[in-house]
């Protein structure tokens, strides 16, 4: 997190949630979705004071998975809008990863459109799409 919010890195937390993920009971895995990735990385930024953290944040004509906007006290030099999607095993052989984080880029255009968001300085705009738990991708957007 403090990495995060000095550099605008978001690898290293993105690997605590994949290993938090990677050793969850199976029982705790079944019916694993999006939503459960979002309340996970949720969970994690929570666990400091500089991070307000929105879930479905209203942006645009759409809602953006988590928008994360520093405290009224933060030191941090960096907030961040994040996309996420989640691949389980049967999705990774039907669905097109490319196509995947083509719709996703798109999903992130659209939320960027929304003045809120546009006039953040140090706003980082990031895709994150895992394929399982301990495979993932991050895509920075420019």
């Amino acid at each position: 997190i403090e990495d995060f919010g000095e550099n605008g890195n978001l690898e290293p937390i993105t690997k605590v949630v994949s290993n938090f993920l990677t050793y969850q009971s199976v029982r705790d895995k079944e019916n694993f979705t999006e939503k459960t990735l979002k309340y996970v990385y949720s969970m994690f930024f929570s666990l400091s004071t500089q991070y307000y953290v929105y879930g479905e944040f209203p942006a645009k004509q759409g809602f953006s998975d988590i928008f994360i906007e520093k405290s009224s006290s933060s030191r941090a030099k960096y907030e961040a809008v994040i996309e996420l999607k989640y691949l389980n095993a049967e999705k990774i052989k039907k669905k097109n990863f490319e196509k995947l984080k083509i719709e996703a880029l798109e999903q992130m255009k659209k939320y960027l459109e929304d003045k809120r968001l546009a006039e953040r300085k140090n706003l980082k705009k990031y895709i994150v799409i895992f394929q399982g738990f301990d495979k993932f991708d991050i895509f920075e957007i420019e």
